[in-house]
C-alpha cells in the first residue's frame, strides 16, 4: 500500500514539474512555457500576432496611376481563421502569410473580381490588386496610415 502510495506521489510530481502554471489555449506547454501555435502570442496563447495591426486606416486609393479617392477602414483580425483579417469599409479580405506580407486572394470588390497582395510596414498598410473591366486591366494601389 505505502509503495503505491508513493508511487502516485512521485508521478504527480513528476507531471506536475512540466505543467504551465496556466493553460495554453492555442499551444502547448513546454517545460513550464507555452509554445504558441503559429498566429498566437501571449503568456497562455490566448492573444492573435494580428490584433497589433487592428485599427482605423485612412488613406488613399491609386486607380491606374491617379489618385481616385479617399479610403477609411477598419482592420479586424476573423475569429474563425488566425491568419486572417478583414478590412471593413472596403470590404477585403486579406490572408497573411506572415506576420507582415498578406494576399488579397480573388474575391470581389466594387462589382468586380480583385486579387492581389500587400504588406504592413512600421506605420503604413500597403495594398495592390487589379481588376479587369470593359477599359481592360485596372491596377489599384491602396496606402494608408493609422488613424490616432
Amino acid at each position: 500500500m505505502f509503495l503505491r502510495f508513493t508511487i502516485a506521489c512521485l508521478f504527480l510530481l513528476f507531471a506536475a514539474c512540466n505543467r504551465c502554471i496556466e493553460n495554453c489555449e492555442n499551444g502547448i506547454c513546454q517545460k513550464k512555457n507555452c509554445v504558441c501555435d503559429t498566429w498566437y502570442e501571449g503568456n497562455t496563447c490566448d492573444r492573435s500576432s494580428l490584433e497589433v495591426f487592428e485599427k482605423e486606416y485612412t488613406g488613399y486609393l491609386e486607380l491606374n496611376s491617379d489618385v481616385v479617392d479617399t479610403v477609411s477602414f477598419h482592420l479586424k483580425t476573423s475569429g474563425n481563421d488566425p491568419s486572417k483579417m478583414m478590412a471593413e469599409g472596403l470590404n477585403l479580405q486579406l490572408q497573411f502569410l506572415d506576420a507582415s506580407r498578406f494576399e488579397i486572394e480573388p474575391q470581389i470588390w466594387r462589382g468586380h473580381q480583385v486579387e492581389g497582395e500587400g504588406q504592413m510596414l512600421i506605420n503604413i498598410v500597403s495594398m495592390r490588386f487589379s481588376y479587369v473591366d470593359s477599359s481592360g486591366l485596372n491596377e489599384v494601389l491602396l496606402e494608408a496610415k493609422p488613424t490616432f
